[in-house]
């Protein structure tokens, strides 16, 4: 494998010229030596540098400069540089194009910092403002015929997004107007945003959100998170002590998300609040408020059905039945057709028509995630609405969102918070970090999680578990070999999971490997052997339970939790359910218990 170079930059102690390359550094995750030079000493070193000027970068002691040149270099080394040549130049002219800009209004410039003659205020009329007027208008077209967002179309972005970037964030700096060019140029601010958002969390506050343990009202605002790759510290509130927490919070209400301190509540609030502060509010105000109305339109739907939800969520009494029928249908029959007539006009899959998602897309999809699991007959919204499922695709498929779904509680854990709700068994639940788990790891069974502890007795091995609380609570099967019938469909599946490894492992980014090669000779061998078993087993039972019994047991939670967990990752996921369409009523069926709402 490639050595990498050891790489050093010498420039100013300011931000100027270098930080674009120090951007692009960041952004590539390359080690940079840096030397900041006080202006006292450039005059001694001046004339060992090329072109006698700054930034300079040395490259295993090979010293080249020019800024464009090195941002270059670095782009093209580290994958930054667009993937073919033509991209690659649209990206140098519009980089170059902004050089030209830089240099047109020079003047001012050093009018305007005290190094050069002349009227400042005159100069930011007479050669500022004509230049900002000729030029800007280039990139704003540029974003404007971009699907990404990126200046050159790219799917990631490129040396010019950084170059072009920087470059505003010194402008801004400088310009006694600044707050106009943003008014003035939308998409050229969205990108801004959109770049800034990658690495600069110095700069960021401190947000922090509080909730419950649970998705709800929260998930929206957590997704918004992962896409913008903004840190979010977080606190999940036990239920039992919300009576005691409620009166500290703004309108008594969870969520509530703290920015450096400041708390600020209501769900649709805080999510429009990031969308912005990240670049994925819209690329202008029109788009912003089409944006705001699909969402507000999803909340009023929500509203809508509440009183069916508190009742079937057994918050409230009531016929739940009676209230689908007279509540919640009628608001689906209502609402759903405003969101698929959206997405019929637009022409880029998102809501509000923009080139990337918005928080009109993070609302509803994650609401709509939410409502297929209350939903008794949640497959007939994507068969009634197509463009529905398929917006609901294209979103959980974002490439920002895919950590976040991996990570998320919805793993090996979820089966056995899914026994014990169903078994109506209270269960603490301690969700841990990456470091903590570090720290504990030798302080569990076999070193790994998940772990129970029964009146402090350690329990490890998720389908141990599993079993274990099914037998507890009733759900292990009517007699010895129901047990071991359902026994044996949860340990095939757990065969099933373990064969496909080697693909998740690189998929996830566990572990190097081609993991397009690998889905194809991997998982979908694995696929295609497995699940004709449990297709097979859900043919022969006549209650519709993997093994028919008249009750769920542990086969059932095992089998379709695991299930949720590979749709996610699986890129052709709605193929399984067209090929085991068996696996796909029980599926829906589990999810529909009474107990697990």
């Amino acid at each position: 494998s490639r050595t990498m170079p050891h790489y050093k930059l010498t420039y100013f102690d300011l931000r100027g010229r270098g930080e674009c390359i120090r951007m692009m550094f960041a952004i590539a995750d390359v080690p940079l030596e840096e030397e900041r030079v006080q202006f006292q000493d450039w005059e001694e070193m001046v004339k060992t540098t090329p072109f006698d000027a700054l930034p300079m970068l040395e490259v295993d002691g090979f010293k080249f400069a020019q800024s464009l040149a090195i941002l270059r270099y670095i782009a093209r080394d580290t994958g930054y540089f667009g993937p073919d040549n033509l991209t690659s130049a649209i990206g140098d002219a519009l980089a170059d194009q902004y050089a030209d800009f830089v240099t047109t209004f020079m003047d001012w410039h050093l009018a305007n910092i005290g190094f050069g003659p002349g009227d400042k205020d005159a100069l930011y009329d007479s050669v500022y403002l004509p230049a900002k007027a000729k030029n800007f208008p280039f990139f704003e077209a540029a974003l404007k015929k971009s699907t990404t967002g990126w200046y050159a179309n790219t799917s990631e972005l490129t040396h010019v997004d950084v170059f072009i970037a920087a470059g505003l964030e010194w402008l801004i700096r400088l310009d006694k107007n600044a707050k106009k060019i943003f008014e003035e140029y939308p998409l050229m601010g969205a990108q801004y945003k959109k770049l800034y958002c990658l690495f600069s969390t110095s700069a960021m506050p401190h947000y922090k959100l509080t909730y419950f343990d649970l998705r709800a009202r929260g998930e929206c605002i957590r997704m918004m998170f992962a896409i913008a790759g903004v840190p979010l510290e977080e606190t999940r509130i036990p239920m039992n002590e919300w009576p005691e927490l409620k009166k500290t919070f703004p309108f008594e209400a969870v969520p509530v998300l703290e920015v450096d301190g400041v708390p600020v509540a209501q769900t649709l609030s805080i999510l429009r609040y990031i969308a912005r502060e990240a670049g994925y509010a819209g690329p202008d105000n029109l788009s912003s408020a089409l944006a705001d109305a699909l969402a507000d339109q999803y909340a009023d739907f929500v509203m809508a059905f509440v009183p069916w939800h508190i009742v079937n969520a057994g918050y409230a009494p009531g016929d739940k039945d009676a209230l689908y029928e007279s509540v919640y249908l009628p608001a689906k029959a209502k609402h759903l057709p405003y969101f698929e007539a959206a997405l019929r006009k637009s022409t880029t899959g998102w809501y509000a028509n923009t080139p990337e998602l918005t928080h009109a897309d993070v609302f509803i999809a994650s609401g709509l995630e939410w409502l297929m699991r209350l939903d008794k007959n949640a497959q007939k919204i994507f068969e009634e609405y197509p463009l529905l499922k398929a917006h609901s695709e294209k979103f959980f498929a974002h490439p920002k969102l895919q950590k976040y779904l991996e990570e998320r509680p919805d793993a090996r854990g979820e089966g056995i918070r899914m026994m014990f709700a169903i078994g109506g068994i209270p269960l603490e639940d301690k969700r841990i970090g990456v470091e903590e788990w570090i720290e504990m790891v030798k302080t569990t069974p076999f070193d790994a999680l998940p772990m129970l502890e029964v009146d402090g007795v350690k329990i490890s091995q998720t389908l141990a578990i599993l079993r274990y609380i099914a037998r507890e609570t009733g759900y292990a099967g009517p007699d010895n070999l129901s047990a071991a019938i359902a026994d044996a469909l949860a340990d095939q599946y757990a065969d099933f999971v373990m064969a496909f490894m080697p693909w998740h492992l690189v998929n996830a980014g566990y572990a190097p490997g081609d993991k397009d090669a690998l889905y194809d000779s991997v998982y979908v061998p694995a696929r295609a052997k497995h699940l004709p078993f449990f297709e097979a087993a859900l043919k022969k039972s006549t209650t519709g339970w993997y093994a028919n019994t008249l009750e769920i047991t542990h086969a059932d939670v095992f089998i379709a939790s695991g299930l949720e967990w590979l749709m996610r990752m699986d890129k052709n996921a709605q193929t399984i359910f067209e090929e085991f369409p068996l696996i796909k009523a029980h599926s829906e069926k589990f999810f529909a218990h009474p107990k697990l709402q």
